[in-house]
């Protein structure tokens, strides 16, 4: 058997950063220095300042950027006084040191019960979703392939075929693009100073919603329902400014908001900007014909998209930033509790999976899962109607396009009503 790395390669700090190495003396007065930029730099982004101030973006990304501590040497990180409190997932830190408890065997085609599922339960008590810390472990099953190995490329497309998710890394034209998405000036003039929709929340639980069947806002569990959130307008500069400055603040005093970029008739360029998801046979797009479109959403941290399933198969590349995703097959539908099709938000699940009410849902603690932690260059296939739970672990940027419906799956959702 084959097995593929779960990691990508590790560069020690040192030379990932191109420490100076002259002798010790110098080395100590760098590092002396480089704690007191950090310093101030957290004490900066500490102050929350007026989130409807005008001050300009430069201003608030000058102002506000933190050092990732986990990308520095372990001897500057102690330099920190004890008592600052310093966040280690900076606002657009791309990479994490956890290491996962399975690694998976990767053959030519996936063996039976792959991926390999865990009691949701535990996956959450290991890392709570409100959590946005990324623990030392997590519960990814997922095979990772790479794109430069033929071998692993040819063995995607089984994959792919069989209608299991996994990963794709080191895809040349999505490199070209994270590169050019880690300039957040690229973005601005991209988009133009346009306004674009945003959903808002009280929280930071997001999750999707449409006028539901007048039967059910007529019915006793229709009354009292209020849509969970809000739509407004937004620039790509206000809405960073926004994302910036909660890095820092508390879930509580955080303010939720979840920009949005499609491929209306308005942004068709969206198209000639990410080439890969044209509408032509790939191993992004399945069934060209049946495309509805790209969308790209931009999270801020905690931000989190509710548990629930689409009606089509995903191809979703992460461009910034970081994701958690956690995954369930579409055979546990009918252990989640999900809303009803003549819901606002059906095909959602109704638990809360920051902390889930066993007594009022009481198949949850049979759901099974696993999850995996989405880094700049990922491609992520989510097969048809495959339910997953999104939390934003710092502000990133992700875009995800359809290519029609593998039927195979649909036995699973009428056991659950759909």
């Amino acid at each position: 058997m084959m097995r593929f790395t779960h990691s990508k390669p590790h560069v020690p700090a040192n030379k990932r950063h191109g420490w100076f190495s002259g002798g010790p003396i110098a080395t100590n007065v760098v590092l002396v220095i480089l704690s007191f930029v950090i310093c101030v730099g957290i004490f900066l982004f500490a102050i929350p300042g007026d989130v409807n101030d005008h001050s300009s973006l430069a201003e608030v990304l000058s102002n506000t950027r933190i050092i990732d501590t986990r990308a520095l040497s372990d001897k500057v990180a102690e330099l920190i006084p004890a008592g600052v409190e310093h966040d280690h997932s900076a606002p657009f830190s791309s990479h994490h040191h956890s290491k996962t408890y399975f690694n998976p065997n990767c053959p030519e085609y996936p063996e039976p019960g792959y991926p390999k599922t865990f009691k949701m339960l535990d996956i959450l008590n290991n890392w709570n979703a409100d959590v946005t810390d990324i623990p030392a472990f997590h519960y990814d099953s997922l095979c990772h392939f790479d794109y430069r190995n033929a071998t692993q490329l040819k063995y995607s497309y089984n994959y792919r075929s069989k209608e299991v998710p996994f990963v794709m890394r080191n895809i040349p034209e999505l490199d070209e693009v994270v590169h050019r998405w880690s300039s957040v000036d690229y973005i601005s003039k991209m988009l133009g100073g346009k306004s674009f929709r945003t959903e808002t929340s009280n929280d930071n639980h997001f999750m999707y919603w449409n006028g539901g069947s007048r039967s059910f806002l007529r019915s006793k569990s229709g009354e009292g329902w209020k849509p969970p959130t809000t739509a407004i307008r937004e620039t790509f500069d206000d809405w960073l400014k926004l994302a910036v400055r909660g890095q820092n603040t508390s879930l509580a005093n955080r303010v939720h908001h979840y920009f949005r970029v499609s491929s209306d008739a308005a942004n068709r360029w969206l198209f000639d900007e990410l080439p890969f998801f044209k509408p032509k046979k790939s191993l992004f797009m399945v069934e060209p014909n049946e495309q509805r479109g790209i969308h790209c959403r931009f999270g801020m941290r905690s931000v989190i998209a509710e548990a629930h399933f689409d009606g089509s198969r995903n191809a979703v590349v992460m461009l910034g930033g970081m994701r958690r995703w956690i995954l369930t097959h579409p055979d546990q539908c009918s252990n989640m509790h999900m809303y009803g099709p003549t819901h606002p938000s059906g095909r959602h699940s109704a638990v809360d999976w920051s902390k889930p009410d066993i007594e009022k849902f009481p198949n949850f603690p049979k759901v099974m899962g696993n999850e995996v932690i989405l880094t700049p260059g990922d491609y992520l296939f989510v097969p048809t109607v495959w339910i997953h739970y999104i939390v934003s672990l710092n502000v990133n940027y992700q875009c995800n396009t359809r290519s029609g419906i593998y039927p195979g799956y649909q036995k699973h959702l009428k056991e659950c009503g759909f």
